[in-house]
């Protein structure tokens, strides 16, 4: 009984904000929010997985979301890692660094990140990625306005970076929109 009662301390416990906004605030809302903070300025890294929280098609569009239990005991679709998040995000972890990714993107994907930019102006993002075919590509979309359109993802041996410079935004809340072109790119960082 004490064994019990120390595993069920409020310190053993651990938040996952994204279950909590699926269960609570999601049946209610269409609206995206967001997973983390991120606060824009010189040298900000936001993960690929820190995309919003929300419903498929308003903070993140996947082309298979749910999870479904085929009659012969077998699993498919839903989050193919099932790991870190709770939606329908393709989502793996790096062996080596212990670093989680998006995988498996699809032609027609997306996912959405709320910043809070510090200073307007313009800025080059760097998207660290992986590649095992030179058929990936994607356009980048600040506050619903196309920074860059189908932008090709060369094949990498490992993890890579693209830059993609001058994009525009403003001081405040922007709204930053990844939309995979041509799968087969995985995202670890923006």
């Amino acid at each position: 009984m004490s064994q019990l009662a120390n595993a069920t301390k409020l310190e053993q416990t651990v938040i996952k904000r994204d279950v909590v906004d699926a269960l609570i605030r999601q049946p209610f809302s269409d609206k995206a929010v967001p997973f983390k903070h991120n606060l824009v300025k010189n040298g900000a890294i936001v993960n690929a997985v820190g995309y919003d929280m929300g419903r498929n098609g308003a903070a993140y569009f996947d082309t298979v979301t749910a999870d479904y239990h085929i009659s012969d005991g077998a699993r498919r679709g839903g989050n193919r890692g099932r790991m870190y998040r709770n939606d329908g995000v393709d989502i793996a972890v790096d062996d080596e660094t212990q670093r989680y990714f998006v995988t498996h993107t699809e032609a027609g994907e997306w996912l959405q990140y709320t910043l809070q930019v510090v200073k307007g102006g313009d800025y080059n993002l760097k998207l660290n990625y992986n590649a095992a075919k030179d058929s990936g590509k994607l356009s980048v979309l600040v506050n619903s306005s196309k920074k860059a359109d189908a932008m090709p993802m060369p094949q990498t041996n490992n993890w890579d970076s693209l830059e993609i410079k001058n994009i525009a935004m403003k001081e405040g809340e922007n709204t930053l929109r990844i939309y995979i072109d041509l799968g087969g790119v995985d995202l670890r960082s923006i």
